[in-house]
C-alpha cells in the first residue's frame, strides 16, 4: 500500500464516520493506519457487513474485490493502532488498554484473499468423513484392527477440533474487537447530544446501538462455540490416551509371550 491508497482508505473511513481522527501527515503513520482500516474492512466483509457502504468504499479505495469471499478461518488478531489508543485513553478512561506500538508492528497483515496458512504451505486438518465408531467402555472387547482404526479416527478428530478451536478463538477475538469499536463509536454519538450522564448511564445508552448489539450477539455465539470445541478437544484427547494405553498394554503382553 502506498501513501495515495492509504489516504483514499482513510478518507472513505472518515466519510462513513468509522474514523473520527484527522488523517496523519506522517507517512509512516499514514501507511500504518491505512493498512489497519483496510484489514478492518476485509474482516467486516467476512463477518456479515459485505453490504455496508463504508466497508465497500474502503475496499474499493484499496482496489480489493468487493465480492464476498468464501468464509475462511481467521488467524490474525486485529490490534488497534497507537493513535486510537492514545485518543481513547484521554477521552474515555474506562476503556481497556490496547496493544502497544511494538505489538502492532509484529502483527501479520491480514490476507484479503483469505489464504490462511499459505505462507508456509501448512495443511489444514480435513473434515472427518463418514460415521465414527464410538469408543466402548471395555477396550478389551476390541480387536487389534478395531483398536488401530479407532486410534486413527480419534487422532483425526483431535487434530480437526484443535484447528477449529483455533479458528473460533480468532473469530471470538475479532468479534470482541468490533464490539468494543462499535461501543466507542456509539459513546461519541451519545455524548454529542450534550445531555449530562453518569458513566453508567453513558454506557447503558451506548449499548442500545443496533450495530453494537449485532456484534455483541456474534461475540456470544463465538464464545459458546469456542467453549463447545474446547470440551470436545478434552473428550477426544481422553479417548486417545485410553486407546494408546490399551495398545501399549497389548504390545507388552505380546513381547512377553513371544
Amino acid at each position: 500500500m502506498d501513501a495515495a491508497i492509504a489516504t483514499k482508505v482513510l478518507e472513505a473511513a472518515r466519510e462513513g464516520r468509522f474514523m473520527d481522527e484527522d488523517i496523519p501527515e506522517d507517512e509512516a503513520q499514514l501507511l500504518k493506519l491505512g493498512q489497519w482500516w483496510l484489514d478492518e474492512a476485509v474482516k467486516a466483509q467476512k463477518n456479515g457487513m459485505a453490504d455496508n457502504e463504508t466497508v465497500l468504499q474502503i475496499l474499493a479505495a484499496a482496489g480489493v474485490s468487493t465480492e464476498v469471499p468464501k468464509p475462511e478461518p481467521e488467524e490474525e488478531e486485529v490490534v488497534s493502532p497507537d493513535q486510537e489508543e492514545v485518543e481513547e485513553a484521554a477521552e474515555d478512561p474506562v476503556e481497556p488498554e490496547t496493544p502497544s506500538q511494538e505489538s502492532t508492528q509484529t502483527t501479520p497483515v491480514a490476507d484479503p484473499e483469505g489464504n490462511h496458512g499459505s505462507r508456509e504451505q501448512l495443511p489444514v486438518p480435513p473434515e472427518v468423513q463418514g460415521d465414527v465408531l464410538p469408543v466402548p467402555r471395555d477396550l478389551t472387547t476390541l480387536t487389534d484392527r478395531d483398536l488401530r482404526r479407532l486410534m486413527g479416527e480419534y487422532n483425526a478428530l483431535f487434530a480437526r477440533v484443535i484447528w477449529l478451536a483455533a479458528v473460533e478463538g480468532s473469530d471470538l477475538a475479532n468479534s470482541e474487537h468490533m464490539m468494543e469499536h462499535c461501543l466507542r463509536v456509539s459513546r461519541r454519538k451519545v455524548r454529542a447530544d450534550g445531555n449530562k450522564r453518569t458513566q453508567e448511564e453513558l454506557n447503558d445508552d451506548a449499548r442500545e446501538d443496533e450495530e453494537f448489539q449485532t456484534w455483541e450477539g456474534r461475540h456470544l455465539e463465538h464464545d459458546n462455540q469456542f467453549r463447545e470445541l474446547r470440551a470436545r478437544k478434552d473428550i477426544y484427547g481422553g479417548h486417545l490416551e485410553r486407546l494408546s494405553r490399551e495398545a501399549s498394554i497389548r504390545d507388552q503382553e505380546f513381547q512377553r509371550t513371544s
